[in-house]
């Protein structure tokens, strides 16, 4: 980890559970870019992508879903909503980047969708499709996943399937490694993503999609069909499902690139702003 940066996990905003970094000189970043992780991930999944972030200038904060038994797509929607509101009201005209790995990334857009100018911006990766795109791995019909999702138990993915959908760009013994650290997750979320989760609009904030070439999980059909219901921009990376993990820089170009877009755009808002002022 480069030593001009301080990540630190175990934290908590508003109650919800962190993993924050920021530059070692306590500058006043412009900017934080808000990262949410799918079923089964956590936070450590994007610790390449918060050390860049940093190492960038801006501030980064990973939230911990919650993933107990009951949890459902509403518990993770609202902790999501208190950690962003809660960086609103901590920093003044400071602009918000949020990005969604999988199912994550259904969260990010049910949530702009509820919320115009919550966040200045918004990347989906590889993500969950709302209701109305069909987006559903034959082996989600095992009756291990359906007696989950009628129970609402925790349960975790037979390696195999974690092995051929999730992680299928790496070789076994990187593959079981990564699995070792997926975490049970609530068959009630399972069970309210598979029902379809209403999006609506999302307009105001400037947006992207990422999708890997060879993900399983969120096959590329899927995606181009996401971009084209919100007509955003979309890139594909020569990557599987698990792209935050996989970046070989190119992706988190991408939102680097987000970043100093939305810094630049509220500078020249607030310029304006002062201007109008002055003249009054």
């Amino acid at each position: 980890m480069s030593s001009n940066l301080i990540l630190k996990s175990g934290i908590h905003i508003a109650g919800v559970p962190v993993t924050c970094g920021y530059p070692q000189d306590h500058s006043r970043p412009p900017l934080t870019v808000v990262f949410v992780h799918g079923m089964f991930g956590s936070s450590k999944h994007f610790e390449k992508w918060m050390v860049q972030t940093v190492e960038a200038g801006f501030n980064a904060c990973a939230i911990e879903m919650p993933s107990g038994k009951g949890t459902s797509f509403e518990d993770q929607l609202s902790d999501v909503e208190t950690v962003i509101r809660e960086i609103r009201v901590n920093s003044k005209d400071h602009s918000i980047i949020l990005v969604g790995h999988a199912s994550g990334g259904l969260v990010a857009q049910a949530l702009c969708s509820r919320h115009e100018g919550l966040v200045d911006g918004l990347v989906l990766v590889a993500s969950a499709a709302p209701q109305g795109i069909r987006q559903v791995a034959s082996f989600w019909y095992h009756p291990r996943y359906l007696w989950a999702s009628l129970t609402g138990k925790l349960f975790t993915l037979l390696d195999r399937h974690a092995l051929d959908y999730v992680l299928n760009m790496y070789c076994d013994a990187e593959g079981k490694e990564l699995l070792s650290e997926f975490k049970p997750e609530s068959g009630r979320l399972l069970r309210d993503i598979a029902m379809g989760v209403k999006v609506g609009k999302i307009y105001h904030c400037k947006a992207l999609i990422v999708y890997g070439a060879h993900d399983r999980m969120a096959p590329p059909e899927a995606q181009v069909e996401l971009s084209e219901r919100y007509d955003f921009d979309v890139f594909e990376a020569d990557y599987g499902h698990m792209i935050p993990v996989e970046d070989n820089g190119d992706v988190f170009a991408k939102i680097r690139s987000m970043a100093i877009g939305v810094v630049c755009h509220k500078r020249r808002q607030l310029n304006r702003a002062m201007s109008g002022a002055l003249r009054k």
